[in-house]
């Protein structure tokens, strides 16, 4: 380390987070691995694609147990989205979307990289489960945007069954 205004970017060292939403507490940053930097370049503390903590509530895993970043998702930036009588308002197209909301910050003792509210099955094995995330689903709903017309949905094949 010398002087900041006269270092150059490839002798700074670059402190780096595993998930970029769980960066609140100072144990959440690390220097870079090889002691150099990133700039510009994949992280080098990334755990996607290894096998998870033991830790609860669990972290995103995929198909085969290793932590995903499936959930990253960025919304639009501010003044992109689709307001007015044509557009979204804001509002989520499905109870899925509550899936990328991040949930690992733990501004006390340090966060949990790759921790989303989880609409799958926990894998806990002891007696005593905490409640999953996706019991919350229960307390949303989507809002009915389909068709105020029943007659076509009961008439299979456009045959007169189930004509009023």
């Amino acid at each position: 380390m010398g002087d900041p205004g006269t270092t150059t970017p490839a002798n700074m060292v670059s402190h780096e987070c595993d998930d970029p939403r769980a960066s609140v507490h100072t144990s959440d940053w690390k220097p870079n691995k090889n002691n150099g930097n990133t700039f510009g370049a994949p992280n080098s503390r990334s755990t996607v694609g290894a096998n998870p903590l033991n830790v609860r509530p669990q972290q995103d895993v995929d198909a085969g147990g290793k932590i995903s970043d499936a959930s990253f998702y960025m919304p639009p930036p501010k003044g992109r989205g689709t307001n007015g009588p044509d557009g979204d308002n804001g509002r989520l197209g499905s109870v899925a979307e509550l899936g990328y909301v991040h949930t690992g910050n733990n501004a006390a003792t340090g966060s949990i990289p790759w921790r989303t509210l989880r609409l799958q099955v926990n894998n806990y094995t002891t007696a005593n489960p905490s409640l999953p995330d996706w019991a919350l689903l229960d307390l949303f709903s989507v809002a009915n945007t389909g068709t105020t017309s029943n007659g076509g949905l009961y008439k299979p094949h456009g045959t007169s069954v189930g004509a009023a």
